[in-house]
């Protein structure tokens, strides 16, 4: 995992933070696409898809500041098999501060999870999975220190978040290389709202390019 010293460890601060920034929370396939994001000013809506990687979180707040003011809160319809957890932390914590509505749409697993967690307003689409697990270290896909440290972490974050502790026991107990998928009376716990699939988001002009930042190496 790749990331910026300082904006990280304001994200996630001590030797925990440097542990967490060692590993991913994925279910990752081979060449998954980065994550895409669309912005739709009627609905005040974004549409974000593929694997949540690095500068990800940049570039979520671009697609949300592209949107209008208005009292309807904001709605993140997302599609994920998970990513990069530091990404996905900071994404839900501007969910969280906003009061996004977030809906999950086809899959939304591993740290995907983690934005469906920090909504006030959690749905899915019907037949939607939603998938936890454990963190694996990146590369290697080890489960190493850190990534126990990350699973303990990411267990926190979706604690605070309002989980019940049954999931977060399945997320934790569940091997990186496995996904312990949410059940009806799992998604009722949770208070996900089972929605018809929307329609397409009609996408406004994109918002531009989040700045490059340089990358530094993995801290393993």
């Amino acid at each position: 995992m790749r990331h910026t010293r300082c904006r990280r460890r304001r994200l996630l601060p001590g030797a925990l933070g440097a542990a967490v920034l060692a590993a991913l929370l994925v279910a990752r396939a081979g060449g998954a696409a980065a994550m895409a994001f669309t912005s739709s000013l009627e609905d005040r809506a974004v549409e974000a898809r593929g694997e949540i990687v690095f500068g990800d979180a940049e570039r979520f707040a671009l697609a949300v500041r592209f949107l209008p003011p208005g009292r309807r809160p904001i709605t993140l319809r997302v599609e994920s098999r998970g990513g990069n957890l530091a990404e996905a932390a900071e994404m839900a914590a501007m969910v969280r501060r906003a009061g996004m509505t977030v809906v999950a749409v086809r899959e939304c697993a591993s740290a995907c999870f983690l934005l469906l967690a920090a909504a006030p307003d959690r749905a899915a689409t019907r037949g939607a999975r939603i998938g936890v697990h454990s963190a694996r270290s990146y590369p290697g896909g080890a489960e190493t220190v850190s990534a126990m440290a990350a699973t303990t972490h990411f267990a926190r974050l979706a604690a605070g978040y309002g989980v019940p502790p049954a999931i977060i026991g399945r997320m934790v107990a569940t091997g990186p290389a496995h996904m312990a998928w949410l059940d009806a009376d799992d998604l009722r716990a949770m208070r996900v709202s089972i929605v018809e699939p929307p329609p397409p988001v009609r996408a406004a002009t994109p918002p531009p390019s989040a700045p490059v930042r340089r990358a530094l190496p993995p801290a393993l």
